[in-house]
């Protein structure tokens, strides 16, 4: 009985004497980070102090620290929107963290290379000859809001309707979790694959992180039969460099054939609505003319509008959320859509 218990006093003094070098490795980590000039050098540190950092809170000043020191001192924006991203995560939420995510996670450049994202749902399948899909926008989905309109929207579908475009605005606000949770069972619900574009309420306090765990990539593009369909992201009101790269390369490789797109912005139509970003706005536009884009669809005004401009139909979807919400059903015919604006309720 003696060995026992000296053999355990022996353990628990091991166990001591170890927690405590660690700690006191952790700290050295902390000086020699403190210390540093090199980024580099500081990154390196701080990485080995994460590795011995014992309670939640020095793991999560810790990753705060690095990003900190990746954005700022080496201009890697986006592995520090990464390591502090991974602070917030794990439970840091000072106002310098909140205003570091807010800033990277409103840059369509730190969503174009995120890709920490589901898979989307792929191509639908479609029929020889006619179908229809169906275009709603700005749903603004909050944990309590009723699904009378998306029952009303299922009962509305025909047999021609093969999937549905969610053109952006899908949560009111982001803070809650929860309305992302409540947006997807909503959503699953009308029973047909669905694709979705980020709105600007969707970004807001780093709503991103929600969004692509929820709904995937913010910018992709999929085939409908012979319909190339391309979303963008335009949630902060610009397409970005690395976006605008990736659309001209689309829209050049694409085969012969009708080709939409849709983003939550409009860019045309709309003075007091299109992007703020003037670098962006034109050279879309000169993009979907030059490769004979047939359609843009668009959300953002809450209002429905249609103009057809150098060729290019240009088109935004009403408010879907409201007791007044409408949808509207694109039918596609040998090459050719036309759509119809319709009443959820009589």
């Amino acid at each position: 009985m003696k060995v026992f218990f000296l053999l355990l006093l022996v353990l628990i003094s091991g166990n001591t004497v170890y927690a405590e070098q660690k700690a006191q490795s952790f700290k050295e980590m902390l000086g020699l980070a403190k210390n540093e000039s090199s980024p580099d050098k500081k990154i390196e540190y701080l990485q080995s102090a994460a590795k011995l950092a014992k309670t939640a809170g020095d793991k999560q000043w810790v990753h705060y620290q690095i990003g900190i020191t990746y954005g700022e001192g080496l201009g890697d924006f986006y592995r520090g929107f990464i390591e502090v991203s991974t602070a917030y995560q794990l439970g840091f939420t000072n106002k310098a963290v909140s205003a570091y995510i807010n800033k990277y996670t409103h840059d369509p450049e730190v969503r174009f290379i995120d890709g920490d994202s589901p898979p989307l749902p792929g191509n639908p399948k479609i029929p020889a000859g006619q179908f229809s899909f169906i275009l709603i926008s700005d749903t603004h989905v909050l944990t309590v809001l009723p699904d009378s309109n998306y029952i009303q929207l299922k009962n509305k579908l025909i047999e021609s309707d093969r999937f549905i475009i969610i053109n952006g605005d899908l949560v009111s606000s982001p803070k809650d979790p929860g309305n992302y949770f409540r947006a997807k069972e909503l959503f699953d619900s009308i029973g047909l694959p669905y694709y979705t574009s980020i709105g600007n309420h969707d970004s807001h306090y780093g709503g991103w992180f929600e969004y692509k765990h929820s709904f995937g990539k913010s910018h992709y593009s999929f085939q409908a039969g012979d319909l190339l369909v391309i979303c963008l992201d335009s949630a902060n009101g610009k397409l970005g460099k690395s976006q605008m790269e990736w659309l001209r390369d689309v829209l050049k490789s694409k085969n012969p054939g009708p080709c939409v797109v849709f983003s939550h912005f409009p860019l045309i139509g709309q003075p007091n609505y299109i992007f703020t970003n003037q670098t962006d706005f034109p050279e879309a536009v000169k993009l979907f003319e030059k490769y004979e884009v047939d359609w843009v669809f668009a959300g953002h005004t809450h209002a429905h509008s249609y103009v057809q401009t150098n060729g290019i139909n240009y088109l935004t979807s009403p408010v879907f959320y409201s007791q007044y919400g409408k949808y509207i059903r694109m039918t596609y015919d040998n090459g050719k859509l036309e759509y119809k604006l319709l009443p959820l309720y009589p």
